[in-house]
């Protein structure tokens, strides 16, 4: 039980100068001695231990450890020493303070001086034992030009024992901006040589200091008087001798081409005998004089009488600009030859009643013309149906021909006719359908009979449908005349809405949408009901989900539906108040992310911006996140932590908020360098060595161990491997990386033959099965045969299933399947049936299997014969039908056999043309109505045919004028086609037309003049080829007196019809005179801007005249100083809305200023002030003024012009204090450099300036 004595004699308390690195060689060294003490056990050995938890001291402040001895049992003594870590080292200062200079600001650069200060100049210190602080003996910067200066710094680092280290450097204001102009600048122009801009007068201002403008301007000559360049230059100087230069080039030249002063004459095309004579044109220039030259060049045509004229007129001014004009004139002969005669028309005759051929002749415009007869007769369906066409050529000399065709149809063409009024096509609701009308019908040549009959066509729905009603009657020779009656029945009546209890709805946001209350609402249509007149109705809405935000309406459309697809709509909103914060759902989640060693700052920003994992939830708005993190706690490391608090706010403004944790630790476990070996399946001759591994860590050394176990399986060549590979760090931190070996024998026995293949065989030839026998790579293997049949859909056709199995010892198998399809595919036989051709589709015969007449199979006795289909090959006629049989034996073996049916009508249909018309170009050459129809279209064999026709046109001289050959064409419904001709010839004789109203006379004041307007013409045949605008004003330059202006439009067609259109607008000019006002100025004032004299609201700008006498006036600008002692009247005009407004000034220049007690080298003004209270320099003072009986006005500036302070009868009392909104809210103006203006009232003398320092400091 008895402790360890303990000798302390030799107890060492340590003291350790600081060494950076924690000083732990020293401390472990005296922790190992036991701090000096030894110990001694009377039973056994001692074993020291001692409390130390790494190294703490502070500034030699000594930290106490206890030793303590142990003996075999346990039994303990302790003893007590102290260690201290001294720290006698100053910082080391890494990045000395760096010297800056910074651009003046005008008030001391306050804020980059305490930046430059509050960074230590840049500098950075260490210290390996404590944290470092800064300190500055900055007092003030020097007082320099303006509000410049500069200062020299000194930093200490001093670490927490009082060791420091310093660094020096300079803070410097400074002035090296250029001025700038206060006006826009002038910008390079490119004018007309009589639009050359009067030269701007520009200001300038800078920063530290006044400027002024310099200006200068040279001109540089061009290739013509009228072509030069001004280069225009000023130049803004500041007292530091900064200086800002603007250049303006205004390039002056003539680009205006000259203008031809007459109509320009147009091209035209004419006939050979009214050749137009050529224009003379004179032209016109805006500088100076034009000449005009003409050329003409003739280009012959295809003939005599056939040529092209071109002819050019060129305007050339004395800078060589031109202007051409070319006019292209087409003469032509194209007037083909008239027949004398009255041409005969086409004629429909009985067969008893064929006319004579006429006798034509012909006249040219240019010369003889011959007539050629020619007719061709083509014969109908019999003897006395015929067509005769005879045809008439009229020729002239140029080969111009006109042609006459009169066709004469012979026949027999009276179909029987209606005796009743037919019944019309009706559209009618489905309650209305009237019934069938009874038809009866004559004919001219005997009997008619008439025949019924109705087809319905299904619409859309159920009370949507067309009734077809034929009435057909037929003479005896099948002539027919048939009447269709289409009967639209419908249903078009929408439902009928009654929304007398319409609801628009608002309910408070519930948190799940709202759906109940708004579904409820939806499902009873907002409040609305309808009926239908024909059925039920069905009820939707485009509602879209819950989307109202912070109760805005949202517009649902309910429509209502009948069985018919009509619908009728009614609208009504609802709202969702929100008054609810955003739910969390998802609180925010603590984060532990592993140490990357420099803060973790991207995993630490994406988890601030996934707000921490929250998510919340709100019914009616979109929610924005917020957080409040400020910065990590400074743990161990790179390590850390922080707490955040999430907020979500919705659009309403209500929130809801959430917290987590962010911490940053160190868990990962090592890896391994190699490529890590994976599980493998191998057989039992192929087992792998074991791979050597090594393994690293992001934060110490690994070690790698190695394992392996065998665990045998179902034979000695069956087994598996485990083997092991453990990377273990200095941390405890480990990864284990398994691979499992499986060992085996995988291989199945083999076949020995070929193996049978699947086969296809007729019934009567199914093959012997196989003997087959196998091998195996580990022992031997017997093999098993089996056979199994399936019955197909006949006798003869089934399959034969054959299996062979062959196993070895180890029970592995492999087997082979042959199967083996017996069936019956031989289709029977038969010949296609004889063709047949009739005339007509009622002749077509009805489908009969007897015609198939040698039907045969080869195991079926008496096969199958079935009708399929009749398939026609579309064809007009003949139309070609293709009869389908189809043959079958017992097993479904099938042949096809067709048989070929011919439908052929040959008869032309007949028609009557309408006659020839004459018609003005703006008629509708469709409209039948005008130009003629066929009504009698008939046919042996089709109905309801209808002519058609189409139009070939011959362009006339103009665009309006052409002659119309129209083709008539009858096609029945086998294609048999007749043609006749109808010619219509188009004229134009009317001019283009405005689309508006154009006032004729307007009477305006000179403010309200209109724009001429923008006229569209239109032309009822062609195109509006010119329309010519011209302006005319009896207005004169500087005349104030009413004026008129007229407007002309002139406009022509392509076919040379013109008109014009005039406007005469009548301008009553009301000049505006303002009341005479009187302005005095002394004869020792300087310039003076008279603009300052005009009333607010008045604009700048106008035009300053002088009315009486003689004064220096340029632009508003006058010098009284260079101006005779009088009185004056100018003038400023200014235009308003065309409309000049006149103000008069009455100027009086007097000499009554000059009083000259005193001269102004007896002022003398202040040129600083320091308004500190010690009595120095107090107040900005203008002495001497009072002696002379002077009333003094003052103006202060500051460097950018603006009026910091002003006194009327100054009292020597300003000491930098402002009421100006120029200094912020101060109300002392900060140190500086500013300008005065001193005025001294009846002196006769100048105003007094220049600059002023106000020192603050």
């Amino acid at each position: 039980t008895t402790a360890p004595d303990i000798d302390d004699s030799a107890l060492d308390n340590l003291i350790v100068e600081c060494d950076g690195t924690g000083n732990n060689g020293a401390i472990q060294d005296w922790l190992d001695n036991n701090g000096g003490a030894t110990a001694t056990d009377n039973c056994g050995t001692v074993t020291w231990t001692n409390n130390y938890g790494g190294a703490g001291s502070d500034c030699s402040a000594p930290i106490e450890v206890i030793f303590t001895a142990t003996d075999e049992c346990g039994n303990q003594s302790s003893v007590t020493a102290t260690y201290a870590i001294e720290d006698t080292t100053a910082p080391t200062i890494t990045t000395d303070a760096a010297d800056e200079t910074v651009e003046c600001d005008g008030s001391g650069n306050a804020t980059e001086l305490q930046a430059w200060l509050d960074n230590n100049g840049g500098a950075i210190a260490e210290d390996d034992c404590s944290a470092i602080s800064w300190t500055n003996d900055f007092n003030t910067l020097s007082d320099d030009c303006g509000a410049t200066g500069s200062v020299t710094v000194t930093f200490t680092a001093t670490d927490g024992c009082g060791n420091f280290s310093e660094t020096t450097a300079t803070f410097t204001i400074e002035d090296t901006i250029d001025p700038s102009f206060n006006e826009t600048l002038p910008v390079d122009v490119t004018v007309e040589c009589d639009a050359v801009p009067t030269a701007e007068i520009l200001t300038a201002n800078d920063a530290c200091s006044a400027a002024i403008v310099t200006y200068d301007e040279v001109r540089t000559d061009g290739s013509c008087p009228s072509s030069y360049i001004l280069t225009r230059t000023w130049t803004a100087t500041d007292e530091c001798g900064n200086d800002t230069v603007h250049v303006q080039t205004i390039t002056v030249e003539d680009t205006t081409a000259p203008a031809f002063v007459e109509t320009l004459p147009a091209d035209t095309t004419v006939e050979c005998d009214a050749v137009p004579v050529a224009e003379t044109l004179t032209a016109t220039d805006n500088c100076g004089d034009a000449a005009v030259t003409f050329d003409e060049v003739r280009t012959d045509g295809a003939c005599v009488s056939d040529y092209t004229l071109t002819r050019t007129w060129t305007a050339t001014d004395e800078c060589g600009l031109e202007t051409v004009h070319v006019q292209t004139i087409t003469v032509q002969d194209t007037t083909a030859p008239d027949f004398v005669e009255a041409l005969p028309a086409d004629t429909t005759v009985e067969c008893d009643a064929v006319p004579v051929a006429e006798t034509l002749t012909a006249t040219d415009n240019c010369g003889d013309a011959t007539v050629a007869f020619d007719e061709v007769r083509t014969d109908g369906a019999c003897v006395s149906e015929y067509t005769l066409t005879r045809t008439w050529t009229a020729t002239d000399e140029c080969g111009l021909e006109t042609v006459h065709v009169q066709t004469i149809t012979v026949q027999d063409t009276t179909a029987p006719e209606f005796v009743e009024a037919l019944p019309a096509d009706a559209t009618i609701e489905c309650d209305a359908v009237p019934v069938a009308e009874t038809l009866t019908a004559t004919d001219n040549c005997g009997d008619a009979t008439v025949t019924y009959s109705e087809v319905r066509t299904d619409g859309a729905c159920v009370s949507d449908y067309t009734l077809t009603r034929t009435w057909t009657a037929t003479d005896e020779c099948g002539l027919e005349t048939v009447h269709v009656q289409t009967i639209t029945v419908q249903d078009t009546t929408a439902p009928d809405i009654d929304d007398s209890a319409l609801d628009n709805l608002i309910v408070e946001c519930d948190g799940t949408g709202n759906n109940g209350a708004i579904q409820d609402w939806l499902d009873n249509n907002g409040g609305a009901t309808a009926t239908d007149n024909c059925g039920t109705v069905t009820w939707t809405n485009n509602y879209g989900g819950a989307g109202s935000d912070c109760s805005a309406p949202i517009e649902v459309i309910f429509t209502a539906t009948d069985e018919c697809g009509n619908q009728s709509s009614v609208t009504a909103t609802y709202a969702i108040e929100d008054t609810t914060a955003p739910t969390i759902t998802t609180d925010a989640a603590d984060e532990t992310v592993e140490c990357d060693g420099s803060g973790n700052t991207t995993e630490l920003q994406a988890w601030l911006d996934n707000n921490g994992g929250a998510i919340a939830e709100d019914d009616c708005s979109v929610i924005t996140w917020t957080n409040d993190f400020n910065a990590l706690s400074d743990e161990c490391g790179a390590t850390g932590s922080v707490t955040v608090t999430f907020t979500a706010t919705d659009g309403c403004g209500n929130f809801s908020e959430t917290t987590a944790t962010f911490t940053i630790e160190d868990t990962i476990d090592p890896s391994f360098n190699e490529t890590l070996p994976v599980d493998v399946t191998v057989e039992c001759d192929g087992v792998p060595t074991a791979e050597i591994l090594t393994a690293n860590d992001a934060c110490s050394a690994a070690i790698v161990t190695y394992d392996e176990v065998r665990t045998d399986g179902s034979c000695p060549s069956s087994y598996i491997l485990t083997r092991t590979w453990t990377a273990t760090d200095e941390c405890g931190n480990d990864t284990v990386h398994v691979q499992t070996i499986t060992v085996e024998d995988t291989t199945a026995p083999v076949f020995v033959e070929t193996l049978p293949a699947d086969a296809t065989v007729e019934c009567d030839a199914v093959p012997v099965a196989e003997t087959l026998t196998a091998t195996d790579n580990c022992g031997d293997a017997v093999v098993t045969y089996e056979e199994v049949r399936t019955e197909g859909n006949c006798v003869s056709n089934y399959t034969l299933t054959r299996t062979w199995t062959a196993t070895d010892e180890c029970g592995l198998e492999t087997e082979h399947v042959q199967t083996i399809t017996v069936q019956d595919t031989t289709a029977p036989t038969a010949s296609n049936p004889t063709p047949v051709t009739v005339e007509c589709f009622s002749d077509v015969p009805d489908p009969d299997v007897s015609v198939v007449t040698d039907a045969a199979d080869n195991c079926t006795s008496v096969p199958t014969v079935v009708f399929v289909s009749d398939v026609s090959d579309g064809g007009a006629c003949p139309q070609v039908i293709t009869r389908t049989y189809s043959v079958s034996d017992d097993c479904g073996n099938t042949t096809e056999v067709t048989q070929t049916i011919t439908v052929e009508d040959t008869t032309l249909p007949t028609f009557t043309v309408p006659g020839d018309v004459t018609l003005e170009c703006d008629v509708d050459v469709t409209d039948l109505s005008i130009t003629g129809d066929v009504t009698d279209e008939a046919d042996n064999c089709s109905t309801d045919l209808e002519a058609t026709f189409s139009d070939s046109i011959e362009e006339g001289e103009c665009a309006g004028e052409s002659m119309i050959t129209r083709t008539w064409t009858l096609v029945d419904d086998c294609g048999n086609t007749a043609t006749d001709i109808q010619i219509i010839t188009l004229m134009d004789t009317t001019a283009p037309m405005p689309t508006v109203t154009i006032d004729s006379q307007l009477d305006v004041t000179c403010d309200a003049i209109p724009v001429a307007p923008e006229i569209d013409f239109t032309d009822a045949c062609g195109e509006v080829v010119d329309v010519q605008f011209e302006e005319n004003s009896t207005k004169q330059d500087n005349v104030v007196a009413d004026y008129t202006i007229t407007r002309t439009w002139t406009v022509t067609d392509s076919c040379n019809n013109t008109a014009e259109y005039v406007q005469v607008v009548n301008v009553a000019v009301n000049e505006t005179r303002s009341a005479l006002r009187e302005i005095e100025f002394c004869v020792e004032d300087a310039e003076v801007d008279l603009e300052q004299y005009l009333e607010d609201g008045v604009a700048r700008g106008g035009r300053w005249t002088i009315k009486e006498g003689l004064i220096n006036l340029i632009g508003s600008l006058i010098r009284p100083s260079e101006t005779e002692l009088g009185v004056y009247t100018v003038e400023y005009t200014e235009t308003v809305n065309d409309c000049p407004q006149v103000r008069e000034f009455r100027i009086t220049v007097h000499d009554e200023c000059v009083v000259l007690p005193c001269g102004q080298d007896d002022i003398v003004v202040s040129k600083v002030i320091t308004p500190n209270n010690d009595v120095h320099n107090q107040y900005f003072e203008v002495n001497g003024a009072t002696d002379c009986g002077f009333t003094t006005n003052v103006k202060i500036f500051n460097r950018w012009g603006t009026v910091v302070y002003e006194s009327d009868n100054y009292q020597n009392n300003w000491d930098g204090t402002t009421t100006s909104s120029a200094v912020g809210s101060s109300r002392t103006v900060p140190a500086g450099t500013y300008y005065y203006v001193v005025e001294l009232e009846n002196s006769g003398l100048k105003p007094i300036t220049g600059y002023i320092y106000v020192g603050t400091k």
